[in-house]
């Protein structure tokens, strides 16, 4: 049978589990004495700098744990079992002043437990509530250790406190239940039956837990919308995945080998500057006390090429490896009034504060000369204050910035360290890459000779010069010829590029100069849709442009869906040179055209949106049938850019290419015809369309399409939701809640088969993808995005319409605020008020009803702290703690403390009347 020291061993052990190797060794052996002197030491230090906070408030706590050890005492080694009590507290002592109160609850729902001590040497079952009250105490150290010994907690103390308080909650609600126990001598039955209330409320409170954190996270996630720079690590390590050891050679450099040494402070900054193209992998790993963050920066991409973005991703990726910065992070998200994260300044104040609250915090940017001056102005400003900051601790936040050797960069980062990487630093990276990749080639071409591979190592090595890039545009390309034949001319010492803008060359014509005329021509289409689209688009959409039969009208998947990816088919031109890089390039080599690439996407898009599917009047049935052959894959896209893509055309056409254009006249009138815009009195606008139209007034459509423009622009600055693109708007709307209907499972009771069981879900997202909860405003980026579940786009529908959020912990409106800040403002007075801010405003409270009856006088109080200090005075007359000057006598040893206080003032004042005395006579004389 287990018995009461069991019980503690248990309980003792189960808090151990919880830490970590070194919180053992602090709290271990840890008296009651020690932590008094630190008190002291911490009182002394507050009065000096005049932050004195009443340390004496602990005492009531430290003499309900002094009764519990002299009843526990008599049934095990009370030594090992109350140190971890004293231990946390010891080592939390510089959070003493923000934990008093906490302190001081405790104290006054602790039991009296010397006026039972008694019962609890007679029942046993009783003995079990002492291991139980253990348990508490250890609960809410270990919860205050979690927040307070963090290093974030001062910087984020407003946050930190918020979510001590909720989970402080459970554990005095368990303590004032054990107190109860005890008062009322419960019997074994009533025992057990708290006890399995407390099991049961402790499983609701850790699940509570987890679903409120997992939603903070959702809501923290979707506000900082961050770029996904793993996703761009993953993409630059998969071009070395098969050559072991790759870029280590930049750990043997001496300033990279003291940056990463973490008991060196001498560099924690590095700028590593070469040539273009001269790639460089991450070098440090995260752990338990080193954060990582890094950011690969794009030209053109403007997800990736601005501070904001930058600033967003490493929040993330911060947050992904210190939890205890989700508090913080959610409760800005809150204050926030804007769906997402985005101006500088924001960015600014969130980034700096965590920057200051993390452990030692490696910082990594790379390809910085990709963006803009202005942008990379405030990125290098930033970091580089933060690193030299006074309020950091040298060498706890390093960067490493990886560039081109730019003037204003070099300018910018004068204070860092600098590695200049040239070609013999990569030199064997290259070599063995180029080994790699010559070995691939052969394999394809089985009849190529050793000489051929080994002269295909030689060349990409001496003409690389160290830039690995280059070296991967040229070796892919002669992998993706279609012949050996190819490949001999391509090795040609005539037509072996030199340099990049070559090699983007030899690329470029192997897709335009394809013999394969089928091919040449898809890929001309897709290049330049993803030249030209007015956002990225996706895969799924792709394939539903493709399938788009114009002639028809109708969207064949089955017949018209490309068996091949894009980047099979477009090569390297689409892998290294994203989006408007891939734009810049072919538009200087005039290989695309942008008047015509516009056109043909206008045309397109409003070609699509006249097809049957799209009239108004079709039935739940048949608009199921159409979703279910992927008929509205490009609506996303065609729904909200046909105007965008007119826009440009209007500024680019003249008359006689509209004359000539019959296909674009034909869509314009006959996308007027089915969706009719109405009259719209938008002078402003219409002025403005008729300036930029002033070269195809003459042409026969000119009308209609100004209507057209007119109309959806005016419509879409009035209203931001799917009421502005009219009946289009209505048409996806419909199609949207299809969508979200067919992702959800039948009702039990419906007796209905599963709507996917004829088209599965899988088929389903080859054409919109695996997020078919979007949200209705046109403007927002989740609006082609999406979500993966319903109850993520409520949450962010809700920062749509209802932005001003409650901050309180627990309150329900932390999720569904208000439409406007005067309605937060009046529920924040009226549920949570400030107290110092509104004492003013109280009238007197009465005094609660007494629960504590003296046994011996009529007296009664409503603290059982007070009764007990009132019949030792009163009743017991004992003076346990006696004055050595006077004699005087006292019930508590805070109560003597203060008494003799006031000795050690007149003693001083005296000798004080007696120095002035004397020096007074001096003077005399």
């Amino acid at each position: 049978m287990a018995t009461i020291d069991d019980g503690f061993k248990q309980v003792l052990d189960d808090f151990k589990k919880r830490l970590k190797p070194e919180e053992k060794a602090a709290f271990a052996g840890t008296t009651l004495f020690d932590l008094q002197n630190e008190a002291n030491n911490l009182q002394e230090k507050q009065r000096k700098s005049k932050t004195a906070q009443n340390l004496r408030r602990i005492d009531p706590f430290l003499q309900a744990m002094a009764q519990y050890t002299e009843v526990i005492e008599v049934f095990l080694n009370t030594s090992s079992i109350l140190c971890f009590v004293w231990g946390p507290m010891n080592n939390l002592s510089s959070a003493f002043d923000v934990l008093l109160d906490a302190y001081k609850q405790i104290a006054e729902n602790f039991p009296l437990l010397l006026k039972y001590r008694s019962m609890f040497t007679e029942n046993e079952h009783m003995k079990k509530v002492l291991v139980w009250i253990y348990e508490d105490i250890l609960k809410f150290h270990l919860r205050a250790w979690r927040v307070f010994s963090e290093p974030a907690w001062k910087q984020l103390f407003t946050a930190s406190w918020k979510n001590f308080q909720e989970s402080f909650k459970p554990v005095l609600n368990d303590l004032i239940r054990h107190r109860e126990l005890i008062e009322s001598t419960a019997g074994l039955e009533q025992i057990q039956e708290a006890r399995d209330a407390q099991l049961r409320s402790e499983a609701a409170f850790a699940a509570f837990e987890l679903e409120q954190n997992h939603m903070k996270r959702i809501a923290v996630t979707n506000w900082l919308s961050a770029p996904d720079a793993d996703a761009d690590q993953v993409a630059f390590s998969a071009a070395r995945q098969d050559i072991p050891g790759t870029g280590r050679w930049i750990l043997e450099q001496p300033d990279i080998k003291t940056w990463l040494d973490r008991s060196q402070k001498t560099v924690p900054m590095i700028w590593l500057n070469g040539k273009p193209g001269a790639e460089c992998l991450r070098i440090i790993q995260s752990s338990t006390d080193i954060s990582l963050a890094f950011f690969y920066c794009r030209d053109q991409d403007g997800q990736r090429n601005k501070f904001a973005c930058v600033a967003k991703a490493m929040l993330a990726q911060l947050l992904c490896q210190n939890p205890s910065l989700l508090p913080y992070l959610y409760d800005e998200c809150l204050k926030s009034t804007k769906v997402t994260l985005a101006s500088p300044q924001d960015c600014i104040k969130v980034l700096g504060t965590v920057l200051q609250a993390m452990p030692q915090t490696f910082l990594i940017i790379d390809g910085i000369d990709e963006c803009e001056p202005k942008e990379r102005k405030v990125i290098l400003s930033f970091f580089t204050s933060m690193i030299t900051s006074d309020d950091i601790p040298e060498g706890k936040l390093r960067g490493l910035f990886v560039s081109q050797e730019l003037a204003d960069i070099k300018a910018a980062l004068h204070v860092a360290d600098s590695v200049s990487l040239t070609k013999n630093h990569g030199e064997v990276d290259i070599k063995n890459f180029a080994v790699k990749w010559a070995m691939k080639i052969q394999q394809r071409f089985k009849l190529m000779e050793d000489s051929a591979r080994e002269y295909i190592v030689k060349l990409v090595s001496d003409g690389a010069e160290g830039m690995f890039l280059f070296a991967r545009l040229v070796l892919e390309n002669l992998h993706d010829q279609e012949s050996l034949q190819n490949v001999y001319k391509e090795l040609h010492p005539d037509t072996f590029p030199r340099g990049f803008d070559q090699a983007y060359a030899r690329i470029a014509g192997r897709i335009f100069e394809n013999p394969n005329l089928a091919r040449r021509r898809t890929a001309q289409k897709l290049l330049g849709w993803i030249s030209f689209s007015k956002r990225p688009l996706k895969w799924h959409e792709i394939q539903g442009a493709t399938s788009i039969d114009a002639q028809d009208r109708i969207v064949n998947f089955e017949g018209r869906q490309m068996p091949d990816h894009v980047r099979d088919i477009c090569g390297s031109l689409i892998d290294i040179l994203p989006g408007n890089r891939t734009r810049s390039y072919l538009l200087h080599e005039d290989h695309l055209d942008r008047q015509k690439e516009e056109t043909q996407l206008a045309i397109l898009c409003m070609q699509y949106l006249t097809f049957g599917c799209f009239e108004t009047d079709k039935s739940p049935d048949d608009l199921v049938q159409f979703i279910k052959t992927g008929h509205y894959a490009f609506l996303d896209y065609a729904s909200l850019h046909w105007l965008h893509h007119l826009e440009t055309v209007l500024v680019l056409l003249k008359s006689a290419d509209l004359a000539s254009s019959t296909d674009l006249g034909m869509a314009i009138n006959e996308f007027f015809e089915m969706y009719e815009p109405g009259q719209i009195h938008a002078p402003k606008i219409q002025k403005e369309y008729l300036e930029r139209s002033s070269g195809i007034q003459d042409a026969e459509c000119y009308e209609p399409l100004l209507l057209l423009i007119t109309q959806a622009k005016a419509s879409r600055i009035a209203e931001e939701k799917l009421e502005a693109l009219g009946a289009l708007g209505q048409t996806l709307t419909k199609v949207r809640a299809t969508l979200e209907e067919l992702s959800k499972p039948p009702s039990p009771n419906s007796g209905s088969t599963d709507p996917l069981a004829e088209s599965s879900e899988q088929s389903l997202s080859q054409f919109y993808g695996d997020k078919w909860f979007k949200c209705a405003r046109h403007a927002c980026y989740y609006f082609h995005e999406g979500f993966a579940t319903e109850r993520d786009l409520r949450q962010h529908t809700d920062r749509h319409e209802k932005p001003f959020c409650c901050t309180e912990m627990g309150c329900t409106r932390m999720y569904i605020g208000w439409a406007t800040d005067k309605e937060l403002k009046r529920h924040m007075s009226q549920y949570h008020p400030d107290p110092e801010a509104f004492s003013w405003k109280f009238p007197h409270v009465k005094k609660p009803p007494s629960k504590y009856q003296c046994s011996v006088c009529e007296k009664s109080y409503s603290r059982a702290n007070s009764l007990n200090t009132h019949q030792l005075r009163e009743h017991a007359k004992e003076r346990p703690f006696a004055c050595t000057v006077c004699g005087k006598g006292f019930v508590r040893r805070y109560e003597l403390e203060r008494h003799e206080g006031i000795h050690r003032n007149k003693s001083a004042s005296s000798s004080q009347r007696e120095g002035e005395a004397v020096l007074g006579e001096s003077g005399k004389e």
